[in-house]
């Protein structure tokens, strides 16, 4: 695995290896740092995106508690707000990018297959 940084000036005019521009370059043309990560997968690019998509985070325990530590005090006060006649069964939480939209992302763009793009709107 490569990992490397460079600022937007440095990567603008260099695409290598891509025919067309990110979708997030659409959204964020300009910015500080760029990190890049590489690997290379014995797959067709369409299941490798599909793996990638699908793949529920949740099915790692250390994320699966860091995820839930993180989300206790929203949780306990979701509880404590919630009446005994409004308990419904909680369907299995999954963590995958599809899921993202239901987390308060925005679905930017996606090029099937290829590329996804999410958004938030938050405060530094």
């Amino acid at each position: 695995m490569l990992a490397t940084t460079a600022s937007s000036d440095q990567t603008r005019d260099r695409m290598p290896l891509l025919a067309e521009r990110l979708l997030i370059d659409q959204f964020m043309p300009t910015y500080d740092l760029a990190v890049v990560h590489s690997q290379v997968f014995r797959a067709p690019p369409e299941q490798s995106f599909q793996t990638v998509v699908d793949f529920d985070l949740f099915q790692i325990p250390a994320f699966r508690v860091l995820v839930g530590v993180r989300g206790l005090p929203q949780r306990l006060s979701e509880v404590l707000r919630r009446r005994a006649d409004q308990a419904a069964a909680p369907s299995p939480p999954t963590f995958r990018l599809r899921d993202m939209p239901a987390m308060g992302w925005m679905l930017l763009g996606e090029r099937p297959g290829a590329e996804l793009t999410f958004g938030q709107v938050g405060k530094p």
